[in-house]
């Protein structure tokens, strides 16, 4: 299993910056209470989630990590104990039925879309030596 797991390094900054963006909503919406033509305040917090959730936050980071480790059996074994989204330990998260987790964890079938076409991206080893530049 790789140290830091592909999903790992990101899910608690996903996770972050959507109840950062819930909290602006709720804030907002208190505004609206007071001031009812200040409807549009929540335009910006529900776009931000939409954009993490569906655009530019999550298929990204998921495609990226099923392209460079698709392949490898420690990485679905790590992808079928990890949460998505939403932090739950393996113990917890492994029994659960798939529409549980459709529902309330956000495993859509979206996220799971792997490139199946193209290899792994092949970085140089840290034995090459480095450029040199000369002026």
């Amino acid at each position: 299993m790789p140290a830091v797991g592909p999903r790992g390094f990101h899910l608690g900054a996903l996770a972050g910056e959507i109840l950062v963006w819930i909290g602006v909503l709720l804030l907002g919406s208190y505004a609206i209470q007071v001031r009812p033509s200040t409807w549009w305040i929540i335009v910006s917090p529900l776009l931000v989630v939409v954009l993490l959730l569906f655009v530019s936050g999550m298929p990204i980071l998921e495609r990226t990590a099923n392209t460079k480790y698709g392949h490898r059996a420690d990485y679905q074994a790590y992808r079928a104990s990890t949460s998505i989204l939403v932090l739950l330990p393996p113990a917890l998260y492994r029994p659960l039925p798939p529409a549980i987790k459709a529902v309330f964890l956000f495993e859509w079938p979206l996220y799971a879309r792997a490139d199946t076409e193209s290899q792994p991206i092949n970085r140089p080893s840290s034995e090459s030596s480095p450029a040199t530049f000369s002026a």
